[in-house]
């Protein structure tokens, strides 16, 4: 989004989330694996059968 204030433009920044979903064979130890890695796991969106892992927070 643009702007123009005092006779300058200004860009404001639009916060955007991605969200990908791969099937896996094993939920368990791709969790574990992607845990290894340095990901988050998204205890809030998470059950038996998916689970979300955090990526990034600040990624453009």
């Amino acid at each position: 989004m643009s702007g123009i204030a005092g006779g300058r433009r200004q860009l404001r920044a639009m916060a955007k989330t991605t969200f990908v979903r791969f099937p896996v064979a094993d939920l368990t130890t791709s969790v574990d694996f992607f845990t290894g890695l340095g990901f988050a796991s998204d205890s809030g969106s998470t059950d038996e059968n998916a689970t979300s892992m955090v990526v990034g927070t600040d990624e453009w």
